[in-house]
């Protein structure tokens, strides 16, 4: 039986992060499948294929489940094997418990009020989730902040209002400024066929081979080999 990792991420838009990473992970020799279990399914609109009326598609040798509203939906369609699943669960509040379960919860947000705010009410049912277990999850959560601006509207604010009322701990943080290019790559893999991502911001990819460290514990040279390639669309 295939041990597999389960990466589950929660917030706001992170399709385009979760299409480079399983691009690199696919590059890296991985069987991954990716899991849409978000309110707004936008993996439907992300992927170049026609989605039928089942819940899952393939594209580039990489599975995709969609229509995944709850764990008995996961339950029921997940019968494959896998050694990676990318799970993304976007604000979906009846999964907030199932990503307790997840082996890395990635917590993502930019600075858009809403988003804000949704990503404090997640946080605060995913730690109600826990509590009759007495779970301490901060051992293998990380967070992103995506497009952050300098000025009033910037990081240590947006982290104020998350962490109301209290804050959690992380093993990894991650800041990203807003970037034209990073922004232009994020539409281009949302209309293009292959997704390049070669002059995305060197951050994100310092990002990407630390989860590949911690997560996988690929080696350096591994690593560099499966971004380059994966960053060429292949």
């Amino acid at each position: 039986m295939t041990d597999t990792i389960r990466l589950g991420f929660a917030g706001s838009y992170k399709c385009d992060l979760i299409l480079y990473l399983s691009g690199i992970l696919h590059n890296a020799g991985k069987k991954v499948a990716i899991v849409d279990a978000s309110d707004e399914q936008l993996f439907q609109y992300c992927l170049p294929v026609l989605f039928a009326s089942d819940c899952m598609v393939t594209y580039r040798d990489i599975d995709a489940y969609y229509k995944i509203k709850n764990e008995d939906d996961y339950r029921s369609v997940m019968k494959e094997e896998y050694e990676v699943l990318l799970i993304d669960i976007g604000f979906n509040k009846s999964m907030a418990g199932f990503l307790r379960s997840m082996d890395y919860c990635i917590f993502v947000t930019d600075p858009e009020i809403h988003n804000v705010q949704k990503m404090r009410d997640f946080i605060s049912i995913f730690n109600e989730s826990g509590k009759e277990a007495d779970e301490n999850k901060s051992e293998n959560s990380v967070r992103i902040f995506r497009d952050m601006c300098q000025g009033k509207i910037g990081y240590k604010y947006i982290s104020s209002i998350i962490d109301s009322p209290a804050s959690m701990n992380y093993i990894g943080e991650y800041v990203f400024l807003l970037d034209e290019v990073d922004r232009r790559l994020r539409l281009h893999c949302q209309y293009d066929h292959i997704f390049k991502f070669g002059r995305l911001s060197k951050e994100y990819k310092i990002m990407f081979a630390d989860m590949l460290d911690t997560f996988f514990g690929m080696s350096k040279k591994q690593i560099k080999k499966s971004i380059r390639k994966a960053e060429r669309g292949r």
